[in-house]
């Protein structure tokens, strides 16, 4: 992080349509009973000792999923031991204005990489749109990607392959960090924290679309401040402008600006605006997400943040 990059902040127009969570979202045709109690007593009144009650029934009991509707078509696993599917679970969607904002320039026989689709909730919510063709989900993690399987399994109809190998700059090896327990979706190439490190397959975007992968309109990068070399590794595609927009997420200062100067010096030689892209709830983390884009739909600027 070099230094600190001015971005434009950019409002969210798209709002998820009625997100289902809580425990209405459960669906019982697909859940035990016990889950369900157990879900229920999650989701329901604090009280002293609660989560330290629920986390020993919640063991004693083998770790029952939940299986909830999601997006008004699709079905989600989600073991909510984990911060992102309990969240997912408590609201109905982790991060929505990630593909609201990729939505606004789907036309037509898009195709999406998802790159770090932790269990599936974006990869899933695009492919529900009639407008996207295909959806290509990366994620390296064994156990996040057993997790990831198993849901499109429960959505079959989707058009949605996973590939279970990490992007970066260059064909070969690389380690893994496991993430922190309760929290998978930290795991990362570049960081070591957590329990354990996994040796991983690491290919390219441009590797992949060489071998015949089909090359992406729309992109998704959310890897734990690994987003400089998968980028890094997309440079035939950012040369022939075939990416029409790039969802990243990256490091930011206190008034959201980008503090990655080589992502944002990487997208502008090939002509891409960088924007960050406001959370719905308000307020700003050290990561944040941001769009690059080569034109900005005039909707997505009604909303620009002062």
């Amino acid at each position: 992080m070099a230094g600190t990059t001015e971005s434009k902040s950019l409002g969210i127009i798209a709002e998820p349509s009625a997100p289902l969570g809580g425990i209405a979202a459960i669906d019982c045709r697909y859940t035990s009973r016990l889950a369900y109690l157990l879900a229920r007593y999650y989701l329901g009144l604090d009280h002293p000792g609660k989560l330290r009650i629920w986390r020993y029934l919640y063991r004693l009991f083998g770790h029952p999923a939940v299986i909830v509707n999601y997006a008004g078509e699709a079905l989600l696993r989600l073991d909510y031991r984990d911060f992102v599917q309990a969240h997912i679970l408590r609201n109905g969607y982790y991060e929505p204005e990630v593909w609201d904002v990729l939505s606004e320039f789907t036309t037509g026989a898009d195709v999406l990489w998802d790159v770090g689709a932790h269990v599936g909730s974006v990869s899933i919510r695009a492919a529900l749109d009639s407008r996207v063709q295909i959806v290509h989900c990366f994620e390296p993690h064994p156990q996040t990607g057993a997790a990831l399987k198993r849901n499109l399994a429960l959505n079959s109809q989707l058009a949605v392959q996973h590939h279970a190998v990490a992007l970066g700059d260059q064909v070969g090896r690389e380690q893994l960090a496991a993430g922190a327990f309760g929290n998978v979706g930290t795991a990362s190439l570049c960081r070591s924290w957590g329990v354990g490190r996994y040796d991983v397959m690491c290919t390219t975007v441009d590797q992949l679309v060489f071998e015949g992968v089909a090359a992406p309109t729309l992109m998704k990068v959310d890897v734990e401040g690994w987003e400089l070399p998968v980028l890094q590794g997309t440079t035939s595609m950012l040369a022939e402008h075939r990416l029409k927009a790039i969802v990243f997420e990256a490091a930011c200062d206190e008034a959201g600006r980008l503090c990655e100067r080589e992502i944002s010096d990487l997208l502008g030689r090939f002509g891409y605006q960088v924007h960050r892209v406001v959370r719905p709830e308000g307020g700003i983390e050290p990561r944040e997400n941001f769009l690059a884009a080569l034109d900005i739909p005039s909707a997505l600027y009604t909303r620009l943040a002062k």
